[in-house]
This record gives C-alpha cells, structure tokens and sequence, in this order.
C-alpha cells in the first residue's frame, strides 16, 4: 500500500499543474488589467488585490512542487563526501527537521486563520482566512510529501532496498496522459 501511495504521490503532477495554472491567469489578468487601466482608464478596481491573492498561493503551491522534486536550495557538500549510510543518516535527520519545521508553520498557520477570520479583504470583500489558508494547507502537503521521501531514504539508504519510484505503475502513466 505504501508502495501504491508513495508512487502516485511523487509521480502525480497536480500541484505542479495547478501552479502552472496559476501563473497563466496571474500573467493574464495583469495584462489585461495593464491595457485597462492605461489604454482605456477603466482598470478593475480588485485586480491587484486578486493577483496578490493568487501570486501567495502559487509561492505556496509552488514550495510544495519544490520539495517533490528536491528542487530547494540545499549544501551537499557533507552529505555528498560522506559513505552511504551516513549521508543517509544526515538525511533522515535534515528530513525530520524540514518536518518540524513545516509542523510549526502548519501550526501557527492555522492560528493565523483563527486570529483573523473575522477579516475581509478590502476590494474582494474576501475572507482573508482563504489567504492564509495557503500557509497550513502548503505545510501539511509538504510535510506528506517530506514524510514519505523519509521513509525511502531509510529503505533506500539504511536497509539497501530499491526505490519505489522505479517503476511507475500503468495507472498513474493514464493519468499523466489525460
């Protein structure tokens, strides 16, 4: 059952997908607003205040499509001059601390959603919590996302057993497709 999971959760290209979405309509509605407001003096007047909203969901979003790929920023001078099982220990343990890490984010995400529920954005009249939404909502998918890379670095790295992602199943392959 892991195996199934972990496979559809690496392989799966939704987050990546939403993001490229998200870019499209924030590059979109700027233009168009850009050519309203100065070409015809009559810009929308929440248009900025949506493309603020939708570019701190992509920034989010986007993390999460980071951390499936591996694409933060990282030093891997140690990791990379030490052998295989130590390198693997230094990584459950940077994995465990990238855990903690979103966990408080996660955490005090949602106390920021509580602290200001009652908000609503100015020109949308939007709940603000939907704003902030995107800072639990990112950790916890980043935190599932972490988990399960941490757990095939300890098959993978400590016990020696192969990867799961090797093989994508015939599934998922009818998913990337559609």
């Amino acid at each position: 059952m892991y195996a199934v999971v972990a496979r559809w959760l690496l392989s799966n290209q939704l987050v990546e997908r939403l993001c490229a979405v998200g870019l499209a309509a924030i590059t979109l509605f700027m233009f168009s607003n850009v050519v309203l407001r100065y070409g015809f003096n009559a810009p929308i007047a929440w248009g900025d205040e949506l493309t603020q909203f939708a570019f701190i969901w992509l920034v989010f979003l986007g993390a999460v499509a980071a951390m499936k790929t591996d694409s933060h920023y990282s030093l891997t001078l140690l990791i990379d001059n030490t052998p295989r099982p130590i390198a693997a220990l230094l990584g459950v343990i940077g994995d465990l601390a990238v855990i903690a890490i979103c966990a408080a984010f996660a955490w005090y995400g949602f106390k920021l959603i509580q602290l200001f529920s009652f908000q609503t954005s100015p020109s949308l009249e939007l709940p603000i919590s939907v704003v902030y939404a995107s800072l639990p909502l990112s950790s916890v998918l980043m935190i599932v996302v972490r988990a399960v890379k941490l757990v095939e670095r300890v098959r993978v790295g400590l016990l020696g057993r192969r990867p799961v992602q090797e093989k994508i199943p015939a599934e998922v392959e009818l998913i990337h497709e559609i």
